[in-house]
């Protein structure tokens, strides 16, 4: 019996743990390297090949650029370099998809540097770092870059009469406050960008944009608004 024979004999967890040695090897990094490295520039990530195999490894680099979970882009790598066939990556999603629990996806949103919300705490975080408390305690603000964020997420513009407005420089107004706002990132303000008739938009992936709600102090909630 050969090693891949033995594999199947084991649990789904083994098998996964053995997927994740092998995606991880530096001669699948480099084969992913070359395959991606449009992508990469496409993108507009400033990654070199020694550092990405060294601080993020091939699934973190999966992950980075398709904004999906460490877990899913170890399936996704091994699929995509011929490592598993059509049938063992249906299995490995099942495998995946029951022990992930809210907490694992907000945890893996944060960290894969996306922009996460848990609304009912008024939390907020860009590239792994949370966004100071001083949006948190500025209603207008927070509810015009919470509606900016949804309305991307549903892929529509956010319209000057959301707030029940009738001037149409209401949202111009809301973001030059955002702009003075002490502790909000400048790359992240750079995205809210003008669109016809007095509307905006957030210029961002919509699979970038996450929404949690928080129950008790580690049960969260993934939603879509």
């Amino acid at each position: 019996m050969n090693t891949t024979e033995l594999i199947n004999h084991f649990s789904p967890e083994v098998k996964y743990r053995d997927l994740v040695c092998r995606v991880r090897s530096e001669a699948v990094f480099l084969r992913y390297w070359e395959s991606c490295e449009s992508d990469i520039r496409m993108k507009g990530h400033q990654l070199n090949r020694e550092e990405s195999f060294k601080y993020l490894g091939t699934d973190g680099l999966y992950a980075k650029i398709h904004g999906v979970s460490k877990q899913r882009a170890v399936i996704e790598v091994a699929k995509l370099m011929s490592i598993i066939n059509d049938f063992d990556y249906s299995q490995h999603l099942k495998f995946i998809q029951e022990p992930e629990d809210g907490m694992d996806s907000y945890l893996a949103a944060i960290e894969l540097g996306q922009l996460v919300f848990v609304e009912d705490r008024r939390e907020l975080y860009w590239k792994e770092k949370k966004i100071g408390g001083v949006l948190a305690k500025t209603n207008r603000l927070w509810y015009y870059f919470l509606a900016l964020a949804e309305s991307r997420k549903k892929g529509r513009s956010l319209s000057y009469d959301y707030f029940q407005s009738n001037a149409p420089q209401s949202l111009s107004k809301l973001k030059y406050r955002l702009k003075k706002l002490d502790g909000f990132p400048v790359d992240l303000f750079q995205r809210i960008q003008s669109a016809e008739s007095f509307q905006q938009e957030l210029d961002l992936e919509r699979d970038q944009i996450r929404f949690f709600k928080c129950y008790g102090d580690d049960h969260y909630e993934e939603y879509t608004p």
